[in-house]
């Protein structure tokens, strides 16, 4: 063997990332996005023609580098997406990308990272996504219900069934209502397994029996648990910049927002631009109150989002 690692190999993986670690370096206006084996590419433009010719001058540039480190792009499983309002998706109908005389399909729906995106970002394919996925959890839990104590149903409903809600939960936390009920009722499906409880016990009592927020109120919290992160050097460098202290503007008058340490929420005129975490983390952060900010620790700030219950 020449070059490259045996499929299957515990080092391929470790050698890959390193392998392509550089790959960032080539691009400049384009934001490439690197994690293990998936890459994208975003590009921002106004215009039709400038974000066609950005596209395509961005993927000649990909496959100029693979070529040059011995890789290949594989044309079949490459596609674009571009997102917008749906005024303004009118205007981008004619776009066309390819590479090497072969067509790049354009996609109404695509599975990144494990979330399923779609042009207008209602993140309704990923709802019918979830709840395929946990209608299965829930006939297996079902079944094994009258086996198990509550307790045990309980410990299992956490680990089987809400890790397939929490993921990347803040992505998608700008649901409809309508794609939020559906999820909203799985939820239900499950506390009513775990209780044996009739219809005609209401879900808020069962949330509070067992002491299990909505999955709307979840997603708020993990809204705020990240905005805490990033805050105090948790995360990642891209994602600490997303939270700006009003403290930093250039401003010598102390004001309301400052003492109760508040973030600056990005300027975004369109509705649709502020579906993004990018503006609904530092909006989420502000509503809470200065002495849950102002927790020393994350655990501590957990606990205390969860007493004084914001969200609710």
């Amino acid at each position: 063997m020449n070059f490259g690692v045996p499929q299957g190999s515990i080092l391929g993986p470790l050698l890959f990332v390193i392998f392509i670690n550089d790959m960032p370096d080539y691009f400049n206006a384009e934001s490439l996005n690197l994690y293990a084996d998936d890459t994208a590419i975003s590009i921002h433009a106004n215009d039709p023609e400038v974000l066609e010719l950005n596209l395509n001058h961005a993927l000649q540039k990909a496959s100029s580098w693979l070529c040059a480190n011995k890789l290949t792009l594989n044309v079949t499983k490459t596609s674009f997406m571009i997102f917008g309002t749906l005024n303004n998706l009118k205007k981008y109908s004619d776009i066309s990308v390819s590479l090497e005389n072969s067509q790049i399909e354009r996609s109404s729906k695509f599975k990144y990272l494990g979330v399923i995106l779609d042009p207008y970002l209602t993140f309704t394919h990923h709802v019918d996504y979830l709840i395929s996925k946990s209608i299965g959890r829930l006939k297996m839990f079902s079944k094994t219900r009258p086996v198990v104590s509550t307790e045990t149903s309980l410990m299992l409903y956490k680990t089987v069934c809400a890790p397939v809600f929490d993921y990347c939960d803040i992505i998608y936390d700008c649901l409809s209502q309508k794609n939020s009920n559906r999820l909203q009722k799985l939820q239900n499906s499950a506390l009513r397994i775990i209780s044996q409880s009739p219809r005609h016990i209401s879900s808020v009592e069962l949330h509070a029996q067992y002491k299990l927020d909505f999955l709307v109120t979840r997603r708020h919290k993990h809204c705020c648990h990240y905005a805490y992160k990033g805050l105090n050097d948790m995360c990642p460098p891209n994602f600490v910049s997303l939270f700006v202290p009003v403290t930093m503007r250039d401003c010598s008058i102390t004001t309301r927002s400052e003492t109760n340490l508040d973030v600056i929420i990005p300027n975004m005129r369109l509705e649709f631009s502020r579906k993004g975490y990018g503006y609904r983390g530092p909006w989420f952060w502000n509503l809470l109150d200065r002495e849950i900010k102002s927790a020393k620790t994350f655990n501590q700030f957990k606990r205390n989002l969860d007493v004084l219950d914001m969200f609710s």
